[in-house]
């Protein structure tokens, strides 16, 4: 532009005057003719930043709003059995929270070997180290809440009935609604906690916005698309509910609103999601971008600390009015000792502890313990007698005796409960309308000697004294284990009830399993309803009626001794004999109930010859659950079994049981050593840690670098177990991946798929190593891809393209991460079954697991697994294929008979999904 100034430079006065006067005309004469259309542009632009800013300030203004309806909502807690004096005295979830820990669940390595695998190096002389614990399975490591938010920004949190997954979406609310700004998103997160059942009719953000209305009474409204922007901007905190509830309403609902959550995660990358469900209800339909966490049983530790706060808070809410500061030292001390001498009831069984590891038992527990001081020794009994003293409460005002007010016997009382919690369950609900709920009380009410029209009036007693229904005008019992419990009650008493529930549709179906086996217990004499679910002459391939029928058995208290035995024998054949799922399942029916027969049988098979026998022995007896003095020195002598895998997993059971010392499990923290053995025995050793602090991560950052192969190697994987993600690190395993061995460089690979997060840099150095030269790093990087969730196009694009590889198992392994990330077309499809009759164990066995996840149900799929089901000369090809077909069958409701006949089991009726009609 110099030339410009140099020529106005040049110009006369008067000659700047005219140019500045014909300029200013000229523009004159254009606002002039097009004056209106400036105007217009002007006004509507005015009007769109207004509605901006309107829209924004409506947005904040609601934020605010909702962030402290939500903080107090979520901070009240209804504990079983306490009533406070005062609405002030109530407990807080801030006060009484115990954080759970979760875990991954085990996954088994595998490095078969195949012709044309590429030779290992020479490992450096070892002092007769059995094998690496690197090769055996891996034991599940207790994850921290907040270890488990860094690892994942999606998961899927599984536990059984009362493990507490829902006070922990509640608490996460809790924190994210009453605490700062997240740093790493730059803004606050703002959390949605919601009932998955609320997306099985509707639109997800249009049942946010119906959801927080109705809760809040109308007085907290979300702007139109308030939540849609939030996902959009990549600040949702989304608390999702309750997944396994969602089967109660059908198939079709279910698969509706794991496709609306699927759908709801691909919004923004940044937007974090938690997901609960019960094991039982849980079909693997969310994408496999959801990390899928376990909730871990309550330890000693997390049981004494529970019992404590929630004495606190029983003692606190009976305080009528303000207190001395002795009344309240009074008060504290009471309270630690009832607390103490309830974990010492606890502790002091085998029982008692195995049922107080489930937070909603150990609060129903302290709640009898708080009245009785005794404690039932069975769940249907803790149930019965904590049900009979919330009922007792309908006659019993705040302070106040007034006894015999309503004019209802217990009795009569326990009908009109059970009449509703079967109502509940018999239209797969957790919620009803209050007229609803009137409705079935009017029609049982007459049966009773009382007049209909007492329904409303006996209805409102039992929300405000019960504490068994809440939540204003729609109904809802305080945990879904008293529906269950009033449901199983309800088909005991019902004329034809048990035979319903007995019919395959129902008794297949997750919804009712928990009504099953609370029959189980609640009958006076289980033999003729356990005898009925045996039926082993009609039990399906997959052995589903001995498991189940195993699992009543265990609840059950009177059972004739001959139909015992008989079940407890054919679930330890299965343990011995059958495959990986039916060892799992006839473990899980076994450790209910373990008799002196069943702890005898494992102590036998920790002596057998075979390592394999007693290192499953010794994990079987850390799942049963008992400590009488046999069994803690046997597995203390298995600490020093010759086999490693045998004193890895003896040291796991010691620990289950609450027996592990510094004497039982002791990790290194050596220092490198000179000597290579040393070296590399150390790094692995360090990726066993619990935690990664600098020291670790600069040892092995610095052992990625080391002149031997097997010493970088390790270094690698401890990486990838630590899961350790600082940009140092990242750096030191992308240089890793160029090193010159190939055994490093599959290490490397590994560890990248472990670190669960999948960032570009990772990511495209993964779809490079999909053209290794060496077979064993592509078809490791083609698991890692899977295992990351990366369904970016090109990965997806390099996968297919490895779908062509020269090697089996990369082809296998590129199947398997397009399976992961939901690709199961017709290619993948044909290429899994062909590969059911690959020469190679190890691609067969794959193929066979990877068919199972995918759960597609088609006629050549199910014909293809029975057949290596059955025929396959390879025990774990056969174990992975059972394992397949039973996923298959419970996704999709399929009867499998022995003879390959498939059959879908039909749904009808009021019950949802899985009733028969």
């Amino acid at each position: 532009m110099d030339w410009l100034t140099h020529l106005w430079e040049r110009l006369s006065e008067s000659a700047r005057l005219a140019l500045v006067a014909l300029i200013s005309a000229a523009l004159g004469a254009l606002i002039a003719l097009f004056r209106e259309t400036l105007v217009a542009l002007l006004r509507r632009f005015g009007e769109w930043v207004a509605g901006l800013l309107k829209g924004q300030l409506a947005d904040r203004r609601f934020e605010r709003r909702y962030l402290k309806w939500l903080a107090g909502e979520c901070d009240r807690i209804s504990l079983i059995g306490v009533f406070p004096a005062r609405p002030e005295r109530a407990p807080r979830l801030r006060d009484v929270f115990v954080e759970p820990l979760l875990s991954e669940p085990p996954r088994e390595r595998r490095r078969p070997f195949v012709p044309g695998e590429e030779t290992p190096p020479a490992q450096p002389a070892d002092d007769g180290w059995a094998r690496r614990i690197s090769e055996t399975e891996e034991p599940p490591r207790p994850l921290s809440l907040a270890e488990a938010l860094r690892r994942s920004r999606r998961m899927v949190v599984l536990g059984e009935p009362g493990a507490g997954k829902s006070t922990l979406l509640q608490f996460l609310a809790l924190r994210a609604a009453g605490g700062g700004p997240d740093q790493r998103m730059g803004e606050r997160s703002v959390p949605v906690l919601l009932p998955l059942r609320e997306l099985a009719a509707s639109d997800a953000f249009a049942a946010m916005e119906h959801y927080v209305a109705e809760r809040t009474g109308g007085v907290v409204v979300p702007p139109g698309g308030y939540f849609r922007r939030l996902a959009e901007r990549g600040r949702g905190l989304f608390l999702l509910d309750g997944l396994d509830e969602v089967l109660g309403l059908g198939d079709e609902a279910y698969r509706r609103v794991c496709d609306a959550v699927n759908s709801l995660a691909t919004i923004n990358p940044r937007n974090r999601f938690v997901v609960t469900s019960r094991v039982a209800g849980w079909r693997e339909r969310l994408s496999p971008d959801f990390l899928r966490l376990s909730v871990q049983p309550f330890d000693p530790d997390r049981r004494r600390k529970f019992a404590r706060r929630w004495y606190r808070a029983a003692e606190a809410s009976a305080a009528t009015g303000k207190e001395t500061a002795d009344a309240v030292r009074i008060r504290e001390r009471r309270a630690m000792s009832q607390a103490e001498d309830l974990v010492q009831s606890v502790e002091s069984s085998d029982r008692l502890r195995r049922l107080a590891a489930n937070p909603m038992l150990l609060s129903v527990m302290a709640m009898v313990h708080r009245t009785d001081v005794t404690l039932p020794r069975e769940r249907a009994q803790l149930y019965a007698r904590c049900a009979e003293l919330l009922l007792e409460r309908w006659d019993v005002g705040r302070g106040v005796e007034d006894r015999g007010t309503t004019g209802l016997t217990l009795a009569q009382k326990e009908a009109l409960m059970q009449a509703v919690g079967y109502e509940f369950h018999q239209r797969g609900a957790r919620f009803l309308r209050r007229r609803e709920v009137e409705s079935v009380m009017e029609g049982v009410l007459p049966s009773l000697g009382q007049p209909a029209e007492r329904a409303g009036e006996l209805l409102d007693w039992i929300e405000r004294r019960s504490g068994l229904l809440a939540d204003g005008d729609f109904l809802t019992f305080a945990h879904l284990a008293f529906q269950e419990y009033f449901a199983a009650k309800e088909v005991l008493r019902r004329e034809g009830g048990l035979d319903r529930l007995l019919e395959p549709a129902r008794l297949f179906d997750p919804w009712w399993r928990e009504v099953l086996f609370l029959c189980a217990a609640l009958a006076d004499d289980a033999t003729d309803l356990i005898r009925r679910v045996y039926a082993p002459g009609e039990d399906d391939v997959l052995r589903r009626r001995l498991f189940l029928a195993g699992r009543c058995l265990g609840e059950a208290t009177k059972v004739a001794p001959g139909l015992r035995a008989e079940i407890r024998n054919a679930l330890l054949q299965a343990w011995w004999e059958g495959n990986r799922r039916q060892r799992e399942e006839a473990i899980q029916a076994l450790a209910v109930r373990p008799d002196q027969e069943t702890v005898a049988h494992f102590l036998a098979a920790l002596k057998d010859a075979d390592a394999g026998v007693r290192e499953r022995a010794a994990e079987a007896l850390g799942r049963l659950g008992v400590t009488d003095k046999e069994v803690v020195i046997r597995l203390l002598a298995a600490l020093k079994d010759e086999d490693a895998r045998v004193r890895l997993h003896a040291a796991a059971a010691l620990g289950r049981l609450g027996m592990a010392n510094t004497q039982v499990v002791s990790v290194p923290r050596a220092t490198l050593d000179k000597n290579a053995r040393v070296r590399l025995r150390a790094a692995e050793a360090l990726g066993w840690l619990e935690g990664a602090d600098k020291e670790v991560r600069s040892t092995l950052q610095a052992a990625l670098k080391d002149e031997d192969v097997w010493v970088r190697l390790y270094a690698a994987e401890a990486l990838g177990r630590l899961r350790v993600t600082e940009e140092e690190a990242m750096d030191g395993l992308l240089a890793a991946l160029k090193d010159e061995d190939a055994w490093v460089r599959r290490g490397t690979v590994e560890a990248l798929g472990r670190l669960g997060v999948a960032d570009a840099r990772g990511v495209e150095a993964l779809r490079a190593a999909l053209k290794d030269e060496i077979a064993g790093v592509r078809w490791r990087a083609a698991e890692a891809l899977g295992r990351l969730g990366a369904a970016d196009a090109r990965a997806v694009e390099a996968l297919l393209a490895t779908l062509e590889d020269r090697d089996a198992r990369v082809r296998l392994s590129a199947a398997e991460a397009l399976g992961r990330l939901g690709v199961a077309d017709a290619p993948v499809m044909e290429a899994l079954r062909a590969a059911l009759k690959d020469e190679v164990v190890g691609v067969r066995w794959s193929a066979a697991e990877v068919l199972g996840r995918l759960g597609v149900a088609d006629a050549p799929v199910v014909e293809a697994l029975l057949l290596a089901a059955l025929k396959d000369e390879d025990a774990r090809v056969q174990d992975a294929a059972f394992e397949a077909l039973w996923n298959i069958s419970e996704k999709q409701g399929l009867w499998i008979g022995p003879d390959g006949q498939i059959r879908r089991l039909q749904a009808g009726g009021a019950g949802g999904a899985g009733n028969p009609a």
